[in-house]
């Protein structure tokens, strides 16, 4: 029976003894580690390079709609302040105080006995400056912004003389008749008043020898703010 010899046995043996050594597997295990984390931390840094691009876009674009957000609050305002500016004109325009209807009513309050001798119309305007709105930390508007206003003063004033037979007499029922008018009766509202000013005593026409008093009348129409 033949002899078999394997020169190589001892080398083999050894060879696998090597490769079953577990230093080496935990070196091989170790380097497999480190290569997958550096795998992965490759992966996270270009998935957090595409998120800071995304987040750099979304900023530009916020900061393009504040920037219109804020452009349309401010075009808001001035419609607003347009609005309310209309509005006054509109207002003083079918408002305003018109000498040709006070003339025409006072023709109206005539009586033969009262002779009016002198009219005078005074308006006066105080003016109120604007409040801006105030607002709180959270930029919610806690007043609300108020308008500038005019308030309006009218005052009219009636000299005139009584040459009734008895001068004196006429003076109560003109500034009744003054009161009754229908254009003087709007004006005054609730809060008007006619008011007898002054009196004088009876004096005489030295040209007719006629007898007469003066008086004057303060019409006094209510405030008005627009």
């Amino acid at each position: 029976m033949p002899i078999r010899l394997n020169l190589l046995a001892e080398a083999l043996e050894r060879e696998e003894e090597r490769r079953k050594d577990p230093v080496k597997r935990a070196l091989l295990g170790a380097v497999g580690i480190v290569i997958a984390s550096l795998l992965g931390s490759l992966l996270y840094y270009s998935q957090l390079l595409v998120k800071n691009s995304e987040l750099a876009r979304l900023q530009t674009e916020w900061e393009l709609l504040r920037k219109e957000y804020e452009q349309t609050r401010e075009n808001e305002k001035k419609l607003a302040d347009v609005r309310q500016r209309l509005a006054a004109l509109e207002r003083l325009a079918t408002n305003r105080f018109l000498h040709g209807n006070l003339l025409n009513a006072l023709q109206k309050a005539a009586i033969p006995e009262v002779a009016l001798t002198r009219f005078k119309v005074e308006q006066f305007y105080t003016l109120t400056e604007p409040t801006p709105a105030r607002t709180n930390a959270a930029g919610r508007v806690t007043q609300p912004a108020k308008p500038a206003t005019a308030t309006e003063r009218i005052l009219v004033t009636l000299d005139a003389r009584d040459e009734s037979q008895r001068p004196g007499d006429m003076v109560t029922d003109y500034k009744d008749r003054i009161a009754s008018v229908p254009l003087f009766r709007e004006l005054l509202g609730t809060n008007g008043e006619v008011v007898l000013r002054n009196l004088s005593a009876p004096l005489q026409d030295t040209r007719s020898g006629q007898s007469y008093v003066t008086f004057s009348l303060e019409v006094r129409f209510p405030e008005k703010s627009r």
